[in-house]
């Protein structure tokens, strides 16, 4: 059951008139109606407070994830990649190569973008992060 969906719940179980909730939370009866109606979906965090301080409840706000961070961050990974129309590993076969033409052209930066490049691989691949993973080719 929604947030919305609670306050609603609990003011018909009052059988609190929504002028009277209006008028106890401080906000206009159109204001409280479209809201727990499901009409006005960009409500404050302070005004959906103010509804339930008039329910006589308080909104307790909590973080839950079913995610580690490292799930996370591979999910993201693989959100861009889509959108850019390859693979993980493709995305980062083409970052590696941006940073290589982007580098001084100083032999030694060259060869230090490759190096972390290629580690970088290394370590998305150990870590089982790419499904189709392939080598950064040496630069």
């Amino acid at each position: 059951m929604s947030l919305i969906e609670q306050l609603e719940t609990r003011r018909a179980a009052l059988s609190m008139p929504y002028t009277s909730l209006g008028r106890r939370a401080g906000l206009s009866t159109a204001t409280v109606y479209g809201i727990l109606q499901g009409n006005r979906t960009n409500s404050t965090f302070s005004t959906l407070q103010s509804i339930a301080e008039a329910l006589g409840v308080r909104l307790v706000v909590s973080i839950e994830t079913d995610l580690t961070p490292e799930e996370m961050r591979l999910e993201q990974a693989r959100a861009t990649a889509a959108s850019a129309g390859c693979t993980p590993d493709q995305l980062l076969r083409r970052g590696s190569a941006v940073i290589w033409r982007e580098a001084s052209p100083n032999e030694g930066v060259r060869s230090s973008a490759a190096d972390l490049a290629e580690r970088l691989t290394d370590h998305f691949m150990q870590n089982g992060q790419f499904e189709a993973a392939s080598r950064v080719p040496k630069l």
